[in-house]
């Protein structure tokens, strides 16, 4: 899914991908992917738009 040019090199070795999901609403996309590498399970969220995009995550 997730576009992943905001992240750090080498912040997603050993990232697996459990779950993703993509929501449209309005003008705006969102990603939402459940991943889990050696520190847990995390959600990832990110909102893209046709002018900017946005990540957080949630542990």
């Amino acid at each position: 899914m997730s576009d992943g040019s905001v992240e750090r090199a080498g912040s997603r070795r050993n990232e697996e991908e459990l779950a993703s999901k993509q929501l449209n609403i309005q003008y705006k996309r969102y990603y939402v992917d459940v991943k889990q590498n050696n520190r847990g399970r995390f959600i990832k969220i990110a909102e893209v738009s046709l002018i900017y995009f946005q990540v957080c995550y949630l542990s």
